[in-house]
């Protein structure tokens, strides 16, 4: 008796869960967000802008663009006091997120994949859209082959010795696709890290530091 409850209770929690994605499916397909959070550059209702929000992130767009770093966007947006629809300040992922997704062109997703017709054209969603689809596209491509990130260390050669050229600050060693560089650590200079390359490896570094001493 008991092995028949618990296959009962499996099949029903199952028929559930089915039920479920294809209530998602359907929203999806037609066009119908199903986020527990309200987007950012949206209003409540999901479906019409929230401008304010839509032109930061149309600029976010535009300064992507022109090869500005999610670091040093969100660190204007945080110096700003501009949050995430969650109120926490704004990071690169987050912001990777938001210019990535498809919604942000008016396209549907599902399951976190751009939701295509049985002629594989993409779903448009019934939400207005905040990018059109080929700057959303280009904004893609650009931060689809950028997932590398940049590693700071705190110490180094001439950490917090060197100053920044523009703001004064003590500047750090960073390192990227192996190149050592400094950067400068106020976030209102991010943009203006260093582009003085250290080094291609930590043996160039202490050969540097040698000549130095």
């Amino acid at each position: 008796m008991a092995r028949v409850m618990v296959a009962f209770a499996n099949k029903a929690s199952m028929d559930t869960a089915r039920r479920v994605a294809r209530q998602k499916l359907e929203k999806a397909t037609n066009g119908i967000g199903f986020s527990n959070y309200r987007p950012f550059g949206w209003n409540e209702d999901r479906l019409t802008l929230n401008e304010p929000e839509a032109e930061i992130l149309r600029q976010a767009a535009r300064d992507v663009l022109v090869g500005t770093g999610l670091f040093v966007i969100c660190g204007r947006l945080n110096r700003q006091g501009i949050k995430t629809v969650r109120g926490n300040i704004w990071k690169t992922h987050a912001m990777r997120r938001v210019l990535r997704a498809p919604r942000i062109a008016g396209f549907a997703v599902y399951q976190g994949e751009l939701l295509t017709d049985s002629a594989g054209n993409p779903v448009r969603g019934k939400w207005e859209p905040i990018l059109d689809e080929a700057t959303w596209r280009a904004v893609d491509s650009i931060l689809g082959g950028t997932k590398s990130r940049v590693e700071r260390k705190p110490g180094g050669l001439l950490t917090n010795i060197a100053r920044c050229g523009k703001c004064g600050t003590g500047m750090i060693i960073a390192r990227k696709k192996g190149t050592f560089y400094y950067l400068c650590r106020a976030p209102t200079r991010a943009a203006a890290r260093a582009s003085v390359s250290l080094a291609r490896d930590w043996k160039r570094r202490s050969k540097l530091c040698s000549l130095l001493t």
